[in-house]
């Protein structure tokens, strides 16, 4: 387990970069947890509230920092136990592919089931992120999707990210007839609509944690 945890901590520092910021852990058990784990450096607070619960919030952009940040508290809720689930609690538009693919690698490396739940807007990558769940997925009422092809630079990577999209939506997902390929369209539908897609496992009236 603590070599699998190594190599996971390893390839998100290579995608995300290093940094230098220490947080001090008080707790013992926690301690002990962040040196098993390899978490040095770490950017959370494992003091946070959602954290305790053991939710993490993705929120805006998904960028290489903010994924680096996200890795590490995916690692370190598995190392406290990897028998409870982890909820992912999403609210971005989209971002980085990149940061997306070393997500949800981490996601897929850990023991722990990780299930997400759209709190707000899931869209572009932030979609394929909610759709990689290893656990149940689930969308707040009110809550929207939004799905479209990668696109930027470089081209040979969006191919990839292209492929494993459609690959990834016809596999977990009944979208509606003639929606794939994608191609240059935009589909948005509701928490509702996303239950009918079987693109959730359920809708929920709120949070819960």
């Amino acid at each position: 387990m603590r070599g699998t945890l190594a190599v996971l901590l390893a390839c998100c520092t290579l995608l995300c970069g290093c940094f230098k910021h220490t947080v001090t852990v008080e707790v013992k058990s926690l301690d002990k947890v962040l040196q098993e784990s390899g978490l040095v450096g770490q950017k959370f607070d494992p003091q946070d509230p959602l954290l305790r619960r053991r939710a993490v919030f993705v929120e805006g952009h998904l960028s290489l920092p903010s994924a680096h940040t996200l890795c590490q508290q995916l690692v370190y809720l598995d190392g406290l136990s990897a028998a409870e689930p982890i909820k992912l609690l999403i609210n971005s538009g989209g971002g980085d592919c990149t940061a997306y693919m070393s997500i949800r690698a981490v996601m897929r490396g850990i023991e722990a089931p990780v299930e997400t739940v759209n709190v707000g807007v899931c869209g572009s990558a932030a979609a394929l992120l909610f759709q990689s769940a290893t656990g149940k997925r689930y969308a707040v009422e009110g809550s929207t999707f939004m799905l479209h092809e990668p696109r930027g630079e470089p081209a040979e990577l969006v191919k990839t990210v292209r492929e494993h999209q459609e690959e990834l939506l016809r596999s977990r997902c009944r979208l509606p007839e003639g929606w794939l390929p994608l191609g240059r369209r935009i589909f948005t539908f509701s928490a509702e609509e996303a239950l009918e897609y079987e693109f959730v496992d359920a809708v929920l009236p709120k949070v819960v944690l």
